[in-house]
């Protein structure tokens, strides 16, 4: 049980995953198919309230791979975001996890495999209401997936806008692969994760939860201009509404470093500090 001081002083207990829910979602773990157990550090920056979890995500189970870290950790709610177009392929899948446990993002997959997301305003509100109504802690990737084995070099503005929406801080996460060659990626086939599996070459991997980040609280007027910018409405931001934009992105880099922080080197890409 996680408990928490409210505003008044009184310690109430948090709403926790119960038994068959963390069963559920622990059937959708198709990681060890592709990695061994990874070794979790930094689970106690994990604050005992929700809050947003940002992910890297060079391979595709990095966001999965946290989800499971931290179920390991305790018993909290857990809210995943995930691409609107995952819902269309692993729809059985996540039922039989629990639908309501997962919470899309609107995308399109381009005609070179890419996706392009588009920022949403109904669905960010309902992963703040997921966070601020159903006690959640929001799961959802730092940036678009990559393929070369490196962090993107643009930082995804989804997890700041959601911890500024919920008024909670950002825990960075990352999950570190210890393979020269990306594994674990949609270029893979089923089978060929299957004879990894069977030869005793799946490699070690890491979990690193980062320090929690705090914003400062932004109203919901001046949060709308990042919805019409991205929304491609910039005729109506004014000077201020630019401010809060440049306001972000030194936030999202603030994050990104975050998270090469807990990655080797050369898996930092732009974001190496060095």
């Amino acid at each position: 049980m996680i408990y928490v001081e409210n505003k008044s002083g009184e310690i109430k207990p948090e709403p926790t995953m119960g038994r068959i829910e963390r069963a559920r979602l622990g059937l959708l773990d198709y990681i060890q198919i592709n990695i061994r157990e990874p070794f979790v550090e930094g689970g106690e920056n994990l604050p005992n309230y929700p809050c947003v979890v940002a992910t890297s995500h060079l391979s595709d189970v990095d966001v999965l791979a946290v989800v499971r870290a931290i179920m390991g950790v305790d018993q909290r709610k857990i809210g995943i975001s995930s691409q609107k177009t995952n819902f269309d392929l692993s729809l059985p899948a996540m039922k039989l996890a629990g639908l309501d446990n997962f919470f899309p993002l609107q995308n399109t997959v381009q005609k070179n495999g890419h996706a392009s997301f588009t920022l949403s305003l109904p669905d960010f509100e309902r992963m703040r209401d997921g966070i601020t109504k159903e006690r959640r802690t929001m799961v959802i990737a730092g940036h678009v997936p990559t393929r070369n084995w490196k962090l993107h070099r643009n930082a995804g503005i989804g997890p700041v806008l959601l911890a500024h929406m919920a008024n909670v801080p950002l825990v960075p996460a990352v999950v570190d692969i210890m393979s020269l060659a990306p594994v674990a990626q949609s270029t893979m086939t089923l089978k060929e994760r299957a004879l990894r599996l069977i030869k005793g070459e799946r490699p070690s991997a890491k979990i690193i939860f980062g320090k929690p980040m705090t914003f400062p609280e932004i109203s919901e007027e001046k949060l709308k201009a990042i919805f019409n910018l991205y929304g491609l409405k910039r005729e109506n931001i004014d000077e201020e509404e630019w401010a809060t934009i440049a306001l972000f992105k030194q936030e999202q880099k603030a994050m990104m470093l975050s998270l090469a922080a807990n990655l080797p080197s050369k898996k930092r890409g732009v974001w190496d500090r060095a």
